[in-house]
């Protein structure tokens, strides 16, 4: 047991590095953006028509590499994701004018999703040495916590140590083959490995049964069925029985209810701080960091002990997750509220770690319901929604303030407490139970496909007895 416990850290560590660096390089240039897009021409249009680009492209790019990663391997889809970093960063060097930045922007919102892969890497890795979920979630807080301090020190070493945005960007591809290194020596689960092999040549065995042209078919003939079995295996990649159940339906309204009342509060917040304390540039680089600190402690250390304290070794976080809820939506009302910036520290530091909390259980969870052939679907799915709540909330948000100035605080806390309603009501028996139920029948049937089916036959004796 001890042998896999450390097995277990040494692979989380390694992914941890990994992205630590890859972030921290990207972090280092955002000091620099606005004076780069100033030289070039890049007006309030420019900027905004960027934004929804790279949020489009991420919203594409995140379901497809987790899926891609969830065919042929996590690995691979790694290594498409640092490649295309490392390679908007030598066209934002070599490049000096605005093509060049619209360029440089697809590669990384498109493929690089390896935040999203490591997730699942790391619930590959929980199986592999027969964690529970309580370790689950204590990998996902590690890597929470990797880009958190990631986020928090890389724009201020960027802006102290040097001197403009060339510099930066070179010293982010020097950071991005450091994180290779560590992506070079990640090791793969075995059951993994394993489990795709099968996966892939089942499937491949289907396809060419039901669409190969027998040997005397003329050329046509063969040709369409060539296509026609393209097409279903790009049809294969959008069939994820996982995202079908009662677990992952709850997860997806969580995550876009969650991020549409993010959206929603920072379209009224920033404006507020103005209005009440004169905050300036050097109070929000200061404000941030404090947010950065807390959540990189809430997601590596309180994260895991909050789950423990409250749900046991079994890691049922309902408890704590209503508890969050209650921060999340009453700790903005009253940081809204309050005229002591002291107190607006302490309240946001309570709503920062409350979401670290929230998101490491979200992150476990969409673990343990997927098995290692649909967690990288899974968990792009739940980026996906992520960037779409992004790209309307902000919108939502400025119409709820034209029709009244107190409606988007309003909003917000509807939302948080639809979101209560739906954890209280569904989380133990649609994740929880449908979890554990998962993980022991995957010793019999390796992938979640075959889990599904069993799932409603097994709630119903767990509620008789």
């Amino acid at each position: 047991m001890e042998n896999r416990t450390e097995h277990l850290k040494k692979a989380t560590f390694l992914g941890c590095f990994s992205i630590f660096f890859s972030i921290l390089g990207a972090s280092m240039t955002f000091p620099y953006l606005q004076e780069r897009r100033d030289n070039l021409g890049c007006d309030a249009l420019c900027f905004g028509s960027m934004q929804s680009a790279r949020s489009g492209l991420n919203l594409i790019g995140s379901f497809l590499v987790g899926r891609l990663s969830d065919k042929m391997g996590r690995s691979n889809a790694l290594w498409i994701g640092t490649i295309s970093s490392l390679l908007s960063h030598i066209i934002n060097f070599t490049g000096s004018s605005i093509t060049a930045m619209w360029i440089s922007m697809v590669p990384s919102s498109l493929l690089n999703q390896n935040f999203s892969v490591l997730k699942a890497l790391f619930s590959d890795y929980t199986n592999e040495y027969a964690g529970s979920e309580v370790d689950r979630a204590t990998c996902m807080g590690r890597l929470g916590m990797a880009v958190g301090i990631s986020f928090m020190i890389g724009p201020t070493i960027g802006a102290v140590l040097l001197g403009n945005y060339y510099q930066a960007t070179a010293v982010a591809c020097l950071l991005t083959l450091i994180s290779s290194i560590f992506l070079f020596y990640l090791p793969m689960p075995h059951l993994k490995l394993k489990e795709v092999q099968l996966n892939s040549d089942d499937n491949s065995k289907k396809i060419d049964d039901s669409f190969s042209a027998p040997a005397s078919s003329p050329p046509s003939c063969k040709k369409r069925a060539g296509k026609v079995k393209g097409v279903n295996q790009l049809l294969s990649l959008l069939h994820m029985p996982a995202a079908k159940t009662g677990g992952a339906r709850l997860l997806f309204f969580m995550r876009c209810a969650m991020v549409l009342a993010f959206s929603i509060f920072m379209t009224v917040w920033t404006v507020s701080l103005k209005h009440r304390f004169s905050f300036g540039a050097k109070d929000h680089a200061y404000f941030m960091g404090w947010i950065g600190l807390c959540y990189a402690i809430s997601q590596g250390f309180l994260a895991r002990w909050l789950i423990e304290r409250t749900g046991g070794r079994e890691g049922d976080p309902t408890n704590i997750l209503l508890v969050c809820m209650v921060a999340l939506g009453g700790g903005r009302v009253l940081a809204m509220l309050t005229h002591s910036l002291p107190v607006v520290y302490f309240l946001m530091a309570g709503v920062i770690i409350a979401l670290g909390v929230v998101n490491t259980s979200i992150s476990s969870a969409c673990g343990a319901l997927a098995g290692a052939d649909q967690a990288g679907g899974l968990f792009g799915l739940l980026e996906a929604l992520e960037s779409l709540g992004g790209i309307f909330g902000p919108t939502l948000g400025g119409l709820l303030h034209r029709t009244h100035p107190e409606a988007p605080i309003v909003a917000v806390v509807v939302l948080y407490m639809l979101v209560f309603v739906a954890v209280w009501k569904f989380y133990r028996k649609t994740i929880v139970l449908g979890a554990k139920f998962s993980d022991a029948h995957s010793k019999e049937a390796p992938t979640s496909e075959t889990n599904m089916g069993h799932l409603k036959e097994r709630r119903n004796h767990l509620k008789q007895s």
